[in-house]
């Protein structure tokens, strides 16, 4: 090309993204501190050209909102035009570097500007510096294009709950979930909150500082296996290793390094939620997603009646008749077990029976005893933790030889008749969420027991509200007066599609 005029001492380097169809050329990409760097010969029509070009790379400063069209007509008409292929730029290596530096930070204010919804419509973008913030796309011919938009894509940021003190539920905008191997990325339809998350609301335990929910249903970002994107799924909130003993047994609910969504990873009262590809189930056909929540709880329900080893006639007596107390009684009656319950509260006496239990009893000592010496139960599972001196109780109306499984998460340590506990040689169990052992994972049993009761299971949930309203949703959960037994959090668009 013809070297500049005289009274231009230097070439400029642009950025520039151009609309299709232009003509200009630009001169080979070069990767540099990784990212492309593209040098643009521009030649200047003299003095006006040069002060012309300055207004223009001046106005068009990151976060601006004047429309840069003008400039590129303007440039257009004083010459402005890509250099042939021989150009490689006449700055030396330290000052690109330099420049990089700086685009890189402008880039960065550029960021925390569209975050504050200050980011510059789309268009022709005239920066010095000439770092491109992405590589450039190829055209047919193979060449480098230069035709735009080709500002970043940002992700816009989702909501996510947290707890942040005891009655403190804080909605935040926070960034999606990063990509990363052997992880999937699910759009979150429903999260239920369980009698953990309403520990951390009570102060009963320091929350965690994620995200709080792990009772996970909604459909996949992504295809996973036999699975396309959209599918409808349920999430086993567990991340275990997947090579220790106990992984390799079926139970990463024993594994060393086990994590939970909702307490050690971001959980699931949020818009997106990043799991392993090996926590996903498939939701059954006809089982639709706001019955499908319900699996989580239930394969805790399932987990411990299995360790109960519940059999065709034996007594059951389940202390407690939350929503875990309450599948705990399905299961067991599933399993072939006459069941006890003792409840608290009228609507939770009325849903038990609405289960099918044999009997419900008040939610006190006396009358549990008393109902035990009608019928001894040979299983006793305890679902109320906390405070509460149910273990104890346990002891003591199981009969000789019989087996206790405990299913509370209690916040301060049990006691018990050790003489008692001697001479009735009971089984004492303690039971932790869920496995994968055989016959089959206890969610899959879960699900199997949803799709074939969806209407009875289905009414365990009382209350739907939305991820905007979540405060108000664990205020409901909290209030037993309420009738609450299940609040599910919707973050799906519709919920009356749920």
């Amino acid at each position: 090309m013809d070297p500049a005029p005289p009274d231009v001492e230097h070439v400029a380097r642009l950025q520039i993204v151009a609309p299709p169809g232009d003509d200009d050329r630009a001169a080979p990409a070069q990767q540099h501190d990784g990212e492309i760097v593209v040098v643009v010969h521009v030649r200047l029509l003299g003095d006006a050209g040069a002060q012309e070009l300055e207004r223009g790379v001046g106005a068009r400063a990151p976060g601006s909102r004047r429309d840069p069209g003008c400039h590129r007509r303007q440039l257009r008409r004083r010459g402005v035009r890509g250099a042939g292929a021989g150009g490689s730029g006449p700055f030396p290596d330290q000052e690109r570097r330099a420049r990089a530096a700086t685009c890189r930070g402008e880039r960065e204010r550029g960021d925390a500007e569209h975050a504050r919804g200050g980011a510059p419509a789309d268009g022709w973008k005239f920066h010095a510096g000439g770092v491109m913030p992405h590589a450039p796309s190829r055209d047919n011919s193979g060449g480098v294009s230069l035709q735009g938009p080709r500002r970043p894509r940002r992700c816009p940021g989702m909501r996510a709950a947290f707890c942040t003190a005891a009655g403190a539920i804080d909605l935040r905008t926070v960034a999606p979930p990063p990509a990363s191997d052997g992880d999937v990325t699910v759009a979150v339809h429903a999260c239920g909150i369980c009698g953990s998350d309403l520990h951390y609301y009570a102060g009963a335990d320091p929350p965690p500082a994620v995200c709080l929910g792990h009772e996970i249903c909604g459909r996949l970002r992504e295809p996973l296996g036999d699975l396309a994107a959209g599918a409808a799924v349920v999430v086993e909130p567990l991340v275990a290793c997947g090579r220790c003993a106990r992984c390799r047994q079926g139970e990463p609910n024993l594994c060393a390094r086990l994590q939970i969504l909702g307490s050690m990873r971001p959980g699931g009262f949020a818009d997106l939620v990043r799991v392993p590809a090996t926590s996903i189930y498939a939701v059954p056909p006809g089982l639709d997603l706001g019955t499908a929540m319900l699996a989580e709880p239930l394969a805790v329900a399932v987990h411990a009646v299995r360790l109960a080893a519940v059999g065709l006639g034996d007594e059951v007596l389940v202390l407690g008749a939350g929503s875990i107390g309450l599948l705990t009684a399905f299961a067991a009656l599933r399993a072939g077990g006459r069941v006890t319950v003792s409840a608290r509260h009228p609507h939770q006496a009325a849903a038990a029976r609405a289960l099918g239990v044999d009997a419900v009893v008040a939610d006190d000592e006396a009358a549990v005893r008393a109902a035990a010496r009608a019928r001894r139960p040979d299983v006793v599972i305890e679902t109320v933790g906390g405070a509460a001196a149910t273990v104890d109780l346990a002891l003591r109306v199981v009969r000789a030889g019989g087996r206790v499984v405990c299913l509370g998460k209690f916040t301060r340590p049990i006691t018990l008749d050790p003489l008692r506990f001697l001479m009735k040689e009971v089984h004492l169990v303690s039971s932790m969420t869920y496995s994968r052992t055989e016959p089959e994972p206890d969610f899959a049993t879960a699900l199997a027991l949803l799709a074939a009761e969806p209407r009875r299971l289905g009414a365990l949930i009382t209350h739907r509200l939305p991820l905007d309203r979540v405060d108000r949703a664990f205020a409901t959960a909290a209030d037993k007066s309420s009738g609450a037994i299940k609040v599910a959090v919707v973050a799906a668009a519709d919920p009356q599609k749920l």
